[in-house]
């Protein structure tokens, strides 16, 4: 088993009378503990909805011009769709057995499938287009967090803070740091050192592949 922390960010683009709504994807970040990393940016990322719809701490470690404002194309990170697309399911081929984690689940495996248009947004049939590899779901570090913390309430008394490791000043960093998901990485190896101090078990639990 290969645990693979992945983070996303994607916008909806509203319909128009050439398309129906759409998630597009605009950034990328995949990490694992041997150190293999992928992070990329999408060429065609609807600006305009990036600065609406993302907080500020996410679109301020996007490589962008500010006259006129748009992404950097000189920038190595941002890459067409089609290449992102090529790169993730490359990553994932090329690991053994990946148990995919996520801060958020199944709501950014729902948002990752959209964006490569392994299904259309809001579509409801099986998943005939997701690649090998690909579990049918995501385990979310979020989830797995609060399970370890309720536990601990409960048996020794303790509370801890629910989210204080992920924005540990070690943990969230600009660039070059929000360049993988690393961040993600040891904010689910703090929450399984804290469940191994408080005596509960250590070893994460197995996301479905």
């Amino acid at each position: 088993m290969t645990t693979v922390c992945l983070e996303i960010h994607t916008v909806l683009a509203l319909a128009t009378n050439a398309r129906p709504v759409q998630r597009s994807l605009v950034s990328l970040a995949m990490a694992t503990p041997d150190g293999r990393q992928l992070y990329a940016v999408n060429a065609d990322a609807p600006i305009e909805a990036v600065y609406t719809q993302l907080p500020k701490r996410i679109w301020q470690t996007l490589p962008v011009d500010e006259d006129p404002v748009g992404l950097d194309h000189l920038d190595p990170d941002v890459l067409p769709l089609a290449d992102i697309k090529n790169a993730f399911e490359s990553f994932i081929q090329q690991t053994d057995d990946p148990q995919f984690w996520s801060l958020e689940g199944n709501a950014d495996h729902r948002d990752l499938i959209e964006a490569f248009g392994y299904y259309p947004f809001g579509y409801t049939g099986p998943f005939h287009l997701s690649p090998p590899g690909l579990p049918l779901w995501i385990s979310s570090i979020r989830e797995h967090r609060a399970r370890t913390l309720d536990s601990i309430e409960r048996r020794d008394g303790k509370r801890f803070p629910m989210d204080a490791a992920l924005y540990l000043p070690s943990v969230l960093k600009p660039r070059p740091g929000a360049k993988n998901a690393q961040r993600l990485l040891t904010f689910l190896q703090h929450t399984d050192e804290l469940a191994q101090r408080h005596g509960l078990p250590s070893h994460l639990p197995q996301a479905a592949a």
